[in-house]
């Protein structure tokens, strides 16, 4: 989008133009603005279709199937684009300044730390294409991105190239500056010095051009758009010192400083390229993720068995997947049971048995032999898709600690600019032959990069760090509020329990063991979609069913065959129904829970079992809650259940319960708490609870009982075990505590080097260590977040 500023030139060429004007052209913003002549005219607007033309192919539905997503309103849509020549907050926030004009943009939000904007945007008002140009022509190329591609090997390839150019070119600049110190002191020629510095402006030449490139990138996006960034001081020092050296070399005076200029854009490209290293490293949770689908799999029709291609993959086409092999997409197994291996997806390590009907998440491994499954759902409709357009959500959002320190940067660059002025002013009158060094000094060793990453670095780390557990971050925000919670509410049933009937105890009535019995029951409920059915999982390949009677409010009738080739014919129901096969007496059944469900299971001779059906805990409650304790939270439970079973289960876990609570009067009881000073975590299903997950101050969902698209929880359990929730109140606090070092050392940093280097006390090229050093310590200081080793609790 070409926005020129309005002025009394030619938006083209530059050169006056005479009032009133003759020629003018439209620019995309609507406006018209004066040309001096009608050549201009021409080449401002083939100029014009061009940029247009290198974007409008993003427009087209082909293009955008697997680049662009409905957001969860389903009237928008999103991309997420890589920018590689974001490199601070200032890149953003100029980003943010220039988007936010368009009208129909509804959210951007920029992540610097792994150089990604995500884009939200009515395309009733602007298209895509509009929006990818405006990016474009503010300074940063956009490159939209597939589920499945990895940026990082481009960006790693061009940073090495520049820094491989800046070393050679400073190692040779540094040899000839050793000849000419040891000539100064021992007797040189004059022509042989001469031609010393002229090798040396040759060598330093395409350092300053391709090596030092982005930095005079960057500096010319922020300051054509009238922002300060923070490369501007940067790319100001080199340039006074290369321009200066340049003269001194055709007028024979003055200092010349090739050896500064090389060794500043090496340092300063080596301390770029170690935390380009180091956000690639933090970012690798979400780029695993993007890994996790296979390029092609084996589809049965037909035709027979056959590989396609992922992308040309249908809803409903039956895959074959063998033993090892990766599920390409989301299906509901054909074949069952089989095991699965979802740790990437849930943090879980341990294989999860899958039934026949079940649904197997595309990214997991089979770990059984040859099945078959159903595709159900494709491309960004997947849950891979979804976590990791979730995970990129949470990494590219700035929180208020980012937010603020971004806003301090801001000012501290237009600060150094006029302390710099101030001080080549001082020394000017003060020791002239020394200005200009003190001056490049000062300008770079104060570049706040390392205030700017502060922030993000920690946070991509954490929430990386947190992916990797099973639990996703949707807001990152959220890491900053969970390390102050004080309260933690958790929902009951579907949180706490499963929410789904399960076996609780099992009571033989004959010689059957109760694995016997078990295998028995699932063999009749195998084909019953009755919610009993759900309690009892997938029957050994033993056991066949056949002439199977479903007998609604009575129960299921059928013959049962053994591997033995023995045939019973069974019942599983109601005790009356299921007594009156054998003739047997009704029997009464044993003590139990007040809300257990009962079902009796027996065949033609005999009542075999009784079956003691609830809802269970979830794993690990016990362990769970004491930790959470232990790091200081106070825990009470909010149910709309019976009296009793709530009584039970707070018994059980040792804290508070309250019951026959509705909706309304969970989020009454919250705002209460929360009036009172308290910071409150919700947990729960995110379905009937959602206003008071909506009302907390940061809030948990469990995966299972919510759709990911639409979910607006802070967080995401990706496992049924709760007993990552202390982890997640560790690494909150830890992450926090970080942050506040990084500020901590950025502003000491500043503090103690602006006057060193005000003093003269600090050469140009340590200088350049000196702020390369600071923000390597910055991002090296983040990523002790990812280490996997449980911490204590600060």
């Amino acid at each position: 989008m070409i926005v020129p500023t309005k002025s009394n030139n030619c938006v083209h060429c530059g050169h006056p133009v005479g009032t009133p004007a003759e020629f003018f052209v439209k620019a995309a913003d609507g406006e018209n603005y004066p040309v001096c002549c009608i050549g201009c005219e021409q080449a401002f607007n083939v100029m014009k279709q061009v940029s247009e033309h290198k974007w409008q192919q993003f427009d087209l539905p082909a293009v955008q199937r697997n680049l662009v997503h409905d957001s969860a309103d389903q009237k928008s849509k999103e991309i997420i684009v890589s920018a590689e020549a974001i490199h601070c907050a200032s890149c953003s926030m100029l980003i943010e300044k220039e988007l936010t004009k368009t009208d129909g943009l509804l959210e951007v939000e920029v992540s610097v730390t792994n150089r990604r904007v995500r884009l939200r945007w009515n395309p009733d008002l602007v298209k895509l294409s509009r929006l990818l140009q405006t990016l474009d022509e503010t300074g940063f190329t956009p490159h939209p991105l597939k589920g499945d591609t990895n940026t990082y090997v481009l960006e790693n390839r061009k940073a090495l190239k520049r820094l491989l150019i800046a070393g050679l070119g400073m190692m040779q600049v540094m040899m000839y500056a050793v000849g000419l110190y040891a000539g100064a002191f021992q007797g040189m020629a004059q022509d042989m010095q001469m031609f010393f510095h002229i090798v040396s402006m040759v060598v330093a030449t395409p350092v300053v051009l391709y090596s030092g490139a982005p930095f005079f990138q960057a500096a010319w996006s922020a300051l054509r758009h009238r922002s300060m960034g923070m490369d501007v001081p940067v790319s100001l020092a080199i340039a006074i010192a290369y321009i200066a050296s340049v003269w001194a070399v055709t007028t024979n005076q003055g200092g010349i400083y090739f050896d500064s200029v090389t060794m500043f854009i090496f340092f300063l490209s080596l301390g770029r390229f170690a935390e380009m290293k180091a956000r690639h490293r933090a970012g690798a949770a979400s780029e695993a993720l993007t890994q996790l689908t296979p390029a092609t799999a084996m589809v049965v029709d037909e035709y027979g068995e056959h590989v396609v291609a992922i992308e040309e993959l249908k809803t409903g086409d039956e895959l074959l997947i063998k033993p090892g092999q990766t599920i390409p997409s989301d299906s509901v197994l054909l074949d069952g049971p089989c095991k699965v291996d979802e740790s990437l997806l849930t943090g879980e390590s341990r294989l999860i048995t899958k039934a026949t009907g079940e649904e197997l998440i595309g990214g997991s491994i089979n770990h059984s032999g040859v099945i078959h499954a159903r595709v159900i759902r494709i491309g960004n409709d997947t849950l891979l898709s979804h976590i990791s357009r979730l995970l990129q959500r949470a990494q590219s959002e700035r929180p208020r600690l980012s937010r603020l320190a971004d806003k301090v940067a801001g000012y501290f660059v237009s600060s150094v600019i006029g302390i710099s002025v101030l001080v080549g002013l001082y020394w000017w009158h003060i020791e002239p032959s020394r200005a200009l060094e003190i001056v490049l000094a000062v300008l770079v060793v104060t570049c706040p990069c390392a205030l700017s990453l502060a922030t993000p670095a920690a946070l991509t780390v954490a929430i990386g760090r947190l992916a990797r557990e099973g639990l996703l971050v949707t807001r990152s925000e959220a890491i900053e509020k969970l390390a102050n919670v004080g309260y933690i509410l958790f929902d009951k049933t579907g949180t706490l329990t499963f929410g789904q009937l399960r076996i609780r105890n099992v009571f033989p009535l004959a010689d059957l063991t109760s694995t016997d019995c078990i295998d028995l029951a699932a063999t009749l409920e195998k084909y019953s979609e009755h919610p009993i059915a759900s309690a009892f999982q997938a029957p050994l390949e033993d056991f066949q069913a056949d002439n199977l009677q479903i007998l609604p409010g009575l129960g299921i009738e059928g013959m049962v065959k053994s591997s033995n080739a023995q045939q019973r014919r069974c019942r599983i129901g109601k005790i009356e129904f299921v007594a009156e096969l054998s003739h047997s007496p009704v029997l009464k059944r044993p003590e139990g829970e007040e809300d257990s469900s009962w079902v009796a299971l027996g065949d033609d001779k005999q009542v075999l079992a009784w079956f003691e059906l609830g809802d269970l805990p979830r794993p690990d409650l016990g362990t769970t809650c004491s930790q959470l304790r232990t790091l200081g939270l106070r825990i009470e439970m909010l149910s709309g259940d019976r009296s009793g079973a709530v009584k039970h289960l707070a018994e059980q876990l040792f804290i508070k319960g309250r019951w026959l609570l509705t909706p309304d009067a969970k989020l009454e009881y919250m705002r209460a708490l929360q009036k009172n000073g308290a910071q409150v975590l919700m947990v729960g299903d995110g379905i009937n609870d959602a206003p008071v997950m909506a009302c907390a101050d940061v809030s948990i969902a469990m995966s299972s009982g919510t759709n990911l698209a639409q979910t607006s929880a802070d967080m995401i359990l990706m496992q049924d075990s709760l007993n990552r929730l202390p982890l997640a109140v560790v690494v909150s606090r830890r992450t926090l505590k970080i942050i506040r070092q990084n500020i901590i050392w950025a502003i000491a940093y500043n503090a103690v080097a602006l006057p060193l280097a005000a003093a003269g006390l600090i050469a140009p090229w340590v200088a350049a260590i000196g702020m390369s050093f600071s923000s390597l310590l910055v991002v090296l200081n983040a990523l002790r977040l990812g280490r996997s080793s449980r911490s204590r609790a600060r």
